[in-house]
């Protein structure tokens, strides 16, 4: 309701990330990124490998490989030269799912995005969507090729710099979506992403995306734009925005001395 509605107080999240952070997120390497072999648009069986490990106030975050300095002006120095990008010591890291944001505080993990951890919860997955700000025009693209060939759909995916597993559910969601809601987004082809303020009502064709195809790729894949606080053309409700800024080099957090604050997740799509 326009009537009732409250600007945030936060200051909102960058739209775009340097070049440098993008290359050291793709830089990174994950111990334990999780896989998918099935299609849960057609299999209500379907789960990751390693299984989703899903509930109301999770946090996917990120426990880096690093031996902890004995002191605390080692510390203070490891800090100091990661702010000033003279070399990040971090590199490799397990992705796990934390029950909330506290348990992953104290396990010392940066908090990569709300909700459970999925096939695209991986730093370069993160530089990708970073890299793509506008994921409309570079999707249609990867449907056209995905409708002839789910592989070439989904090498298009990873063309754009998306791990395999997350290119892989991106391409099952743009095969499933272009299949079920193709009349309107033929309608659609050249329509705004919204309609005029103070709504700003999604057009139908994203709608439909949202409602048939949205649901099991926020479950599958995990990380989604707006619950790792990365904005997009596309406007939609402040509510559920995470706010989450993201470092190429996080030590404060592996060290225990500064922490992410996200908000609360959001139901909407990718």
């Amino acid at each position: 309701d326009p009537a009732t509605f409250e600007c945030p107080t936060d200051p909102p999240p960058p739209w775009k990330y340097d070049a440098s952070t993008i290359d050291v997120l793709y830089s990174h390497e994950a111990n334990n990124p999780l896989l998918l072999h099935c299609n849960p648009y057609d299999d209500e069986m379907c789960d990751t490998v390693p299984s989703l490990q899903r509930g109301d106030d999770t946090v996917c975050g990120l426990v880096y490989d690093y031996e902890l300095p004995e002191t605390e002006d080692a510390a203070a120095a490891a800090v100091a030269a990661a702010t000033q990008q003279e070399g990040c010591p971090l590199s490799n890291y397990t992705i796990k799912t934390f029950r909330d944001e506290d348990e992953a505080r104290t396990a010392k993990a940066v908090v990569t995005h709300l909700g459970h951890c999925g096939v695209c919860s991986t730093t370069k997955d993160l530089a990708a969507y970073m890299t793509h700000i506008d994921m409309v025009a570079e999707g249609r693209r990867c449907t056209n090729r995905a409708l002839l060939s789910r592989e070439w759909g989904r090498r298009c995916y990873e063309d754009l710099g998306f791990t395999t597993p997350c290119a892989t559910i991106w391409a099952h969601n743009s095969i499933n979506t272009a299949t079920i809601c193709r009349a309107t987004c033929v309608r659609h082809l050249f329509s705004p992403a919204n309609g005029p303020e103070p709504e700003c009502k999604l057009n139908d064709c994203l709608h439909c995306d949202e409602i048939e195809s949205g649901p099991n790729f926020q479950l599958f894949a995990g990380r989604t734009r707006r619950n790792s606080g990365l904005r997009t053309p596309i406007m939609r409700q402040c509510h559920g925005f995470a706010g989450i800024q993201h470092e190429a080099c996080p030590m404060g957090v592996v060290l225990g001395e500064s922490e992410a604050t996200p908000s609360t997740p959001s139901s909407e799509d990718e």
